[in-house]
C-alpha cells in the first residue's frame, strides 16, 4: 500500500509538472544545456550492519527551460536530466553457519575479518521543478521537488530488497551567474523516498543524495 500510495502521488506530480511546462511553452524566455559533476551518497539511517558507505562521484546532464518574472522577480525553472546516482560499499566479511537468518548479503565461510568493495551506480532520469528566486545580479537562488526514474542500475549485492523505479524528493542551491550566457549551478538534493527498502527486520531504509556542479549554457534567450 506504502509503495502504491507514492506511485500514485508521483504519477500526480509528474501530470501537473508536464501541464506546467505546456502552460509555458508559448512564452519561453531561456532554453539551453547543462552538465557537470554529481557527488552521491546513500542515506541509511541507524546503519547498525557491517556495511560502510562511500560517497561516489558520477554525471549529471540534460536541459533546463526558465521562465523569468512569473511573480515579480520570482521565476520557474524545469530541467529534464540524466544523473548516475549510488555510492561505493565496503562490506566486511563475517563468518556465518548454514541456516543463519543475516543473510542480506552473502558472505565467504570461516573468511578472516576484512572488507571488500562493491560499487553501485543507479542511472535516473529525473524532472526537477524549481522556484527561481534572483538575490543580486549574478546570484540566484532556487528550490522546489524532484521526481525520477531508475531505469537502471549496475550492483553486485546478490540479495537485495525490490528496487522502487519512481522517486520523490526535493532539491535546493544557487545560481552563480557570469556572464548572459554562462552560469555554474550548486546544487543538494535528496530522494524522500526509498529506493531499496532491503530487509523490514533489519531497519534498513535507502535513500539517495547528493551535491552536484553542473555547468549552464543558455541557447536561446526570449528578448523583452
Amino acid at each position: 500500500m506504502k509503495n502504491q500510495n507514492l506511485l500514485l502521488s508521483v504519477n500526480v506530480l509528474i501530470f501537473l509538472f508536464l501541464f506546467a511546462g505546456i502552460h509555458f511553452a508559448s512564452a519561453q524566455d531561456e532554453l539551453g544545456l547543462k552538465g557537470g559533476i554529481l557527488f552521491s551518497d546513500i542515506v541509511v539511517p541507524d546503519n547498525n550492519s557491517n556495511v560502510e558507505i562511500e560517497k561516489r562521484d558520477g554525471i549529471l546532464v540534460g536541459v533546463f527551460y526558465t521562465k523569468n518574472n512569473l511573480l515579480g522577480k520570482i521565476g520557474l525553472q524545469t530541467e529534464l536530466l540524466y544523473q548516475q546516482k549510488g555510492a561505493n560499499f565496503y562490506i566486511e566479511k563475517i563468518e556465518s553457519t548454514p541456516g543463519s537468518s543475516y543473510d542480506i548479503y552473502t558472505f565467504e565461510l570461516n573468511a578472516p575479518k576484512s572488507y571488500y568493495k562493491e560499487e553501485e551506480v543507479l542511472h535516473y532520469i529525473s524532472v526537477p521543478i524549481l522556484i527561481n528566486i534572483p538575490a543580486t545580479k549574478f546570484l540566484e537562488l532556487y528550490i522546489g521537488p524532484e521526481v525520477g526514474y531508475l531505469f537502471s542500475e549496475k550492483t553486485n549485492r546478490e540479495i537485495t530488497g525490490k528496487l522502487n523505479r519512481f522517486s520523490a524528493g526535493a532539491t535546493a542551491g544557487a545560481i552563480l551567474n557570469f556572464c548572459k550566457h554562462t552560469s555554474i549551478d550548486l546544487r543538494y538534493s535528496r530522494d524522500l523516498s526509498s529506493f531499496d527498502d532491503l530487509d523490514k527486520t533489519m531497519s534498513l531504509d535507502m535513500h539517495n543524495q547528493g551535491f552536484s556542479i553542473t555547468l549552464q549554457q543558455k541557447l536561446f534567450i526570449k528578448q523583452k
